[in-house]
């Protein structure tokens, strides 16, 4: 696959909007599948702040819902141990967002939500910041 190739598909990759099924015409199969881990690589990397901890690995990512921008404050554990009730290696710790202003939700805010039970799946406590109707 040449660079001029390449580098369209990685420029359409890290677009917004990209949902990982729009492939290279003309390349293999192979290669679209290389590139594709590639460019999840790359995304990854891009939108992910991890800092070692003697417990493990704390991260920051950018949540996935254009909807409700915000980041993911989150825990690997240094074993890999799967002891909580997410059921992932991973724990999310908490994340900050901005919600819209949609039917299910009330008005816009920004909000903290926080997971402070490692056992139950769902999040404890929820700090609103800024509320409005803009």
């Amino acid at each position: 696959m040449n660079k001029a190739k390449i580098d369209k598909i990685k420029e359409r990759a890290l677009r917004p909007d990209y949902n990982g099924t729009q492939l290279s015409r003309g390349a293999s199969i192979n290669e679209t599948l290389e590139m594709i881990d590639y460019i999840e690589k790359l995304k990854k990397k891009q939108t992910r702040i991890e800092v070692n901890t003697i417990f493990g690995k704390l991260f920051a990512e950018i949540a996935g819902d254009h909807h409700y921008p915000g980041i993911y404050l989150c825990f690997e554990e240094k074993d890999g141990k799967c002891n909580h009730a997410q059921g992932t290696i991973e724990q999310t710790l908490a994340l900050a967002e901005c919600t819209p202003n949609m039917p299910e939700e009330e008005k816009h805010t920004l909000r903290l939500l926080v997971w402070g039970d490692r056992d139950v799946e769902d999040y404890t406590h929820k700090f609103t910041f800024i509320e409005g109707n803009e």
